[in-house]
């Protein structure tokens, strides 16, 4: 048997009872004597989690330029995106990127419960195999994109599915009779990175196979699927997960409200210290998640005016009138400050709210 080599920062492997990977090193520098299946090339996962911004874009293209560089014999997408937040221009080149890939590209929505919303979703009608795990949902899809440069026949086309996927999502019962994917099994969904496996195994693209498996039989008769293929994880470089997960309306949002706090203390107080230097940093960050986000700028104001208000009585040390302006202005530009997308409200959790209002409260009266 093969097994599964980690790219990047370690990954944990899944298996089944149908494909039973071995791990068999936690580095990119196998050489041929390492691995048991010498004469099969390997194939390279990227886990796509989170929403579809230009760091996780830029990444899909850099993973089908690695693996060809590489000699891969395919790349797995591995979704879980609750929203696309590019344009629609940057979708279309992400589409004819994957359609004119010179590698078989598959995309599995999973593990179980992940999501696949937004535009970006139409990657699942250009994709070579394309499979989700039971729980899972995809859709949201908006009109059906048309950019040029797609192969001849191919189209960002769902047939029947096409009028439940662009205002609505679909689970694994209504995809799989709708035919929304190219699963290219019998099972009931994908449930792991291993049928996945399956999936992609006896694919052909211009003349070659895509090998990932094989039968075994077992000495009492019954037979399994062994993987031949040395899988690569990667994921986002530790830069790049820092600008993806600061482009997350929680993320974005706490970090705005606290890096704006400490600079109204920091200007009130004799010297530039740490609380300055880490509001300077936060809100920094904050404005890079914003930029990226579906961000309503009225709302950034009120949150603005919020801290000059809150300003005036911190001035005088004693929270008064100013203070609830501040509060109120707080508030109403939390619940405002994203505007949503199919598929998301774009609204940080309550958990985020309460402690980004709270935290503001008690900061500025207490």
């Amino acid at each position: 048997m093969a097994g599964l080599t980690l790219f990047g920062p370690s990954v944990q492997a899944q298996s089944d009872d149908t494909v039973a990977p071995e791990v068999v090193s936690d580095t990119p520098s196998d050489t041929p004597s390492d691995t048991p299946s010498d004469a099969v090339a390997r194939v390279d996962v990227l886990q796509v989690s989170g929403f579809v911004d230009p760091i996780l874009v830029e990444a899909i293209g850099e993973a089908i330029d690695r693996a060809e560089a590489d000699s891969s014999q395919a790349l797995i997408l591995q979704v879980n995106s609750d929203a696309t937040v590019v344009d629609d221009d940057v979708v279309e080149d992400l589409l004819v990127r994957v359609a004119n890939a010179p590698i078989p590209i598959g995309i599995w929505v999973g593990p179980s419960g992940a999501r696949f919303y937004g535009t970006a979703a139409q990657l699942l009608a250009v994709a070579d195999v394309t499979g989700m795990a039971p729980g899972s949902r995809v859709g949201y899809i908006g009109v059906p994109l048309d950019p040029p440069g797609l192969p001849e026949g191919t189209s960002v086309d769902f047939g029947i599915a096409e009028e439940r996927l662009r205002n609505g999502s679909v689970g694994l019962s209504d995809a799989r009779s709708l035919n929304v994917f190219k699963q290219r099994v019998d099972d009931e969904g994908v449930p792991t990175i291993s049928n996945m496996l399956q999936a992609m195994n006896g694919y052909e693209e211009n003349g070659v196979e895509v090998v990932t498996t094989k039968l075994v039989v077992l000495d009492d008769g019954s037979t399994r699927f062994d993987t031949v293929s040395v899988v690569r994880f990667s994921k986002l470089t530790l830069l790049d997960q820092l600008f993806h997960t600061v482009a997350s309306p929680p993320v974005a949002y706490l970090l705005l409200l606290t890096g704006l706090a400490l600079l109204v203390f920091e200007f009130f107080t004799a010297g530039v210290g740490l609380a300055g230097g880490i509001g300077a940093i936060s809100t920094v960050l904050a404005f890079t998640g914003l930029a990226v986000l579906p961000t309503q700028p009225w709302a950034v104001v009120l949150i603005g005016l919020a801290m000059l208000a809150f300003a005036i009585d911190v001035q005088v040390g004693i929270p008064r009138f100013w203070t609830g302006v501040g509060i109120v202005l707080t508030i109403i530009g939390s619940w405002f400050l994203f505007e949503p997308v199919p598929g998301s409200s774009m609204r940080p959790s309550w958990l985020a709210l309460i402690a980004g209002v709270g935290g503001i409260i008690l900061t500025f009266i207490v």
